[in-house]
């Protein structure tokens, strides 16, 4: 291989990588973040926060 032909693949693999990239970069959608409706009354009944250190009966 002649060192013209090695610059001409070496140029032609870094404009592939750089077209591809920005074909890439223009096809992603950024997107928008949504938030989310808030409720305005909690549906069902609020009970405090009990003692976290303390072993429940249902855990493991």
């Amino acid at each position: 291989m002649t060192r013209r032909s090695f610059l001409q693949k070496i140029l032609v693999a870094g404009s592939t990588v750089l077209v591809a990239g920005w074909v890439l970069a223009k096809t992603v959608v950024p997107r928008r973040f949504l938030w989310a409706k808030p409720l305005s009354k909690y549906p069902g009944r609020l009970k405090p926060i009990a003692n976290i250190t303390s072993q429940s009966k249902w855990s493991g």
